[in-house]
């Protein structure tokens, strides 16, 4: 039987785990100060940031406009 990703359910905890070497498992313990980082992209950033001036009587489009790279072709 194949398997198709768009219709089987998702993988659940422990589906894998008979197919795991128990000997080649290494658990390690979480350190408080390990930070995630979160990527955005530059659209998303701009998009947060007129969400967030609009409320505040910020000019948004303005910001957005300084906060842009400068073009090379000019």
């Amino acid at each position: 039987m194949t398997m198709d990703p768009w219709k089987d359910p998702d993988p659940q905890p422990g589906d894998f785990d008979a197919e795991l070497d128990q000997a080649e498992v290494e658990i390690h313990d979480g350190s408080p100060e390990t930070e995630l980082p979160i990527l955005a992209s530059r659209a998303t950033e701009m998009r947060a940031l007129l969400r967030h001036t609009h409320p505040h009587g910020g000019n948004g489009a303005e910001r957005v406009k300084q906060a842009r790279p400068d073009d090379p072709s000019t």
